[in-house]
């Protein structure tokens, strides 16, 4: 507000402008206006200013124009003369490649903490697609897209500037990407609205990337789900490691249709996924019998035979003995 009362203050001195005395109170005295930002001079002192009369307010409209025109003119020749002095911290890309062998429109220049970074977009937009898709098991939990040089959050307009970039190269932009720009960019808003396609990528990351005992444990709460259309067949707990990874092995496709029919948000495909492993999982069992499916081992060994009792020879000096000599005293 400052400057932009110093510039009108300026034009309408230079330049002979006759200006109001109701608004020009405002701006004579430029060095107090500097809790204001340029929006609220504009609303407050110009449009709602009931002191001046409408021919007033057009003239100093345009004179609000002139100087707000300026005022942005000289900023961005400053920040542009500011970003010409910039040296990028890189030249190379993510795995190393020489950033200028890409074409222009594959890649981008941010600037974070006043610091220049060179990136190819491609880079950037995986990045952000697994910032957005990133799930903790089967709940889903998107984080704060990164910088990969400082671990430090990417501020809001370099967000606008990587989604301006990839709406001017070549590549699609992802549906991901371009819901979290149409929620200005706030993860809490953007959770709520594209909570369906995220709960499905989460439960495909899980099906993709889990370890065999959370598999066992998605396995062992379908077969309690199912359990009186399978005859109340279950594991038990003690199995080995080996056996837990033969049982994953046949029954993880039915396991994909069972987590998205408990766990999915499109009620038509919930509905069919659901169904559709109960089915699988009755059958299943009516072809391989549990006692095939479970003991198909080497064939157990009889136990060993007890050791036999180990006479001690050795007598206490207390101890009778076994045959008492009958020689009197």
């Amino acid at each position: 507000m400052a400057t932009l009362a110093f510039l009108m203050n300026f034009i309408s001195d230079s330049y002979g402008i006759e200006v109001s005395p109701e608004f020009k109170v405002f701006i004579s005295d430029y060095s107090s206006c500097k809790l204001t930002s340029d929006i609220y001079t504009f609303k407050f002192f110009i449009v709602d200013n009931e002191l001046l009369s409408e021919d007033e307010k057009k003239d100093v409209l345009d004179l609000y124009s002139v100087a707000k025109m300026l005022k942005n003119t000289f900023q961005k020749y400053i920040r542009k003369r500011n970003i010409d002095k910039l040296i990028p911290n890189n030249n190379t890309d993510l795995y190393f490649n020489d950033i200028d062998d890409y074409p222009y429109y594959q890649t981008i220049n941010i600037i974070s903490d006043d610091i220049l970074y060179r990136f190819r977009l491609s880079d950037m937009v995986n990045m952000w697609l697994k910032c957005l898709n990133n799930s903790e098991n089967l709940f889903v939990k998107p984080i704060q897209f990164k910088n990969p040089y400082t671990n430090l959050p990417f501020k809001k307009y370099n967000l606008y500037n990587i989604f301006i970039g990839l709406t001017f190269s070549k590549y699609q932009v992802p549906y991901l990407i371009r819901q979290f720009i149409k929620n200005y960019c706030d993860i809490t808003t953007f959770t709520l609205d594209a909570y369906p396609f995220l709960k499905d990528n989460a439960i495909n990351d899980f099906f993709e990337t889990a370890h065999t005992f959370d598999y066992m444990e998605q396995v062992n709460n379908m077969l309690h789900e199912f359990r009186r259309h399978i005859d109340y067949v279950y594991f038990p707990d003690d199995l080995s490691y080996r056996r837990q990874r033969r049982v994953v092995s046949y029954l993880k496709p039915i396991l994909k249709n069972y987590l998205y029919g408990s766990y999915g948000c499109n009620p038509l495909k919930k509905i069919d996924a659901y169904s559709k492993s109960k089915e699988e999982l009755k059958d299943f069992f009516k072809d391989n019998p549990f006692d095939t499916f479970m003991l198909n081992r080497r064939p157990a060994l009889p136990p060993p035979p007890p050791p036999e009792v180990a006479i001690n020879r050795r007598r206490s000096v207390f101890q009778e003995p076994i045959n008492p000599s009958s020689i009197a005293f």
